[in-house]
């Protein structure tokens, strides 16, 4: 069934809703936090140009410092918490992945290299975990700041309020343009990298053998071309990504400077106030933040679109022979009966269940249970995990295995 990146969403963070809402509402008490500081500059600075009491300046100067470091406390405990939250999310995704290639019949697995199903199962994943954790925390609060401060612009003046909406919708609007090609390109990189690992699997284990015959020059002839196709795709994908960079501080240094022009003489003309002109220009440059924010987030959504892609062609794969599940295997041994039962290597033959039963029940009206195996970190040896990156978490999330539960007697 294939599954769309906001599918994935509601499906696996559906479970964890507890976890979300305490996230949304760090997020929203630390952007009014963000949104409220600079607010006590700009009382500060025309109470100081006023001549106000040295007292009520100093109180001003701590209130500033208590909510600043209160707002980078929640911007650390929502970071925590939508870290935990990724791989929360994520582990259950491998697991579900994992459960269906074990459901897929001897043809697939024999079409695809264990170096392959280890970047299907766990790389595209991987790729996945920042999607998951950071795509509410960066995403969405850094668009929740945005709204806030063009909502202040406009507040403070219509002008301002302008200029911080044609920077942000000229910024997202280019990096929403080259958005597509750039998925393509992550797509082809993740192929790429599970074609390369199953080729290098494959290779490894018969390396005794390869150097034996010396076929080492062959094999690495065989490397080459894989590794070059992956680099070629991977400087095109930089070469966007130094664009979009490029481009959206240009926008920036744009907006920066027409903001410093219009304040200045709004100033000038006595229209607002020094505090007033320094309110529009850090809110302009506070805006560079988020939007940077956004651009990386959907620098690393490009890549996690091309593995959502993957994952959705992995869980359309269906087995060869389709179970009815109308029958419930007995707790105790079965009967289990074979009839004109033929044995060949030629994969995709046409596979009549009938001929087959158990305690005289077609065979395909039983789902083969798979069971899983939650083994201590200290028991599993490093060749069970699926990458580096897992084994060197403390908690290893699962180690798979399946069995027939039907016995002959």
């Amino acid at each position: 069934m294939a599954r769309s990146s906001i599918s994935l969403l509601r499906v696996y963070l559906r479970p964890y809703h507890t976890r979300l809402l305490s996230l949304l509402l760090l997020i929203l008490v630390g952007i009014g936090l963000q949104l409220f500081a600079p607010q006590i500059i700009r009382q500060f600075l025309d109470a100081a140009q006023a001549g106000a009491a040295t007292r009520l300046l100093v109180q001003m100067g701590l209130l500033f410092l208590l909510v600043t470091v209160l707002q980078k406390g929640l911007a650390l405990a929502a970071t925590y918490l939508g870290e935990d939250l990724g791989w929360a999310a994520t582990n259950r995704l491998r697991a579900d992945l994992t459960r269906h290639c074990m459901r897929l019949d001897m043809g697939f697995h024999k079409l695809r290299t264990p170096g392959e199903l280890i970047q299907r199962i766990d790389g595209d994943v991987t790729a996945l975990a920042e999607y998951f954790s950071q795509l509410i925390v960066q995403v969405f609060g850094n668009t929740l700041l945005i709204l806030g401060i063009l909502f202040l612009l406009f507040r403070e003046d219509w002008r301002f309020g302008l200029i911080g909406l044609a920077y942000a919708l000229l910024t997202l609007g280019f990096l929403r343009l080259i958005q597509t090609p750039t998925v393509n390109i992550w797509n082809g990189i993740r192929q790429g990298y599970a074609e390369m690992f199953g080729f290098l699997e494959e290779r490894f284990n018969g390396t005794e053998d390869i150097r034996a015959n010396g076929g080492s020059a062959y094999v690495l002839n065989q490397y080459y071309p894989m590794h070059a196709n992956i680099a070629r795709k991977r400087v095109r994908a930089t070469l966007y990504g130094g664009f979009t960079f490029t481009s959206s501080y240009m926008l920036y240094i744009l907006a920066l400077v027409v903001t410093l022009g219009l304040a200045g003489f709004a100033y000038q003309q006595g229209q607002i106030s020094i505090g007033t002109v320094y309110l529009m220009v850090f809110y302009i440059g506070l805006m560079k933040s988020p939007i940077k924010r956004i651009r990386r987030q959907i620098a690393n959504m490009q890549r996690a679109m091309a593995s959502v892609k993957r994952i959705n062609e992995f869980f359309q794969l269906q087995p060869g022979v389709q179970e009815t599940v109308s029958q419930t295997l007995p707790a105790a041994a079965p009967s289990v009966r074979f009839k004109n039962v033929t044995f060949a290597y030629k994969d995709r033959l046409p596979v009549n269940g009938n001929r087959s039963s158990v305690n005289g029940k077609p065979i395909t009206d039983y789902r083969l249970p798979i069971t899983v195996y939650r083994l201590p970190i200290t028991s599993i040896p490093k060749c069970c995990t699926t990458s580096h990156s897992c084994w060197k978490r403390v908690t290893f999330w699962a180690c798979w295995g399946a069995r027939a539960a039907a016995k002959p007697r």
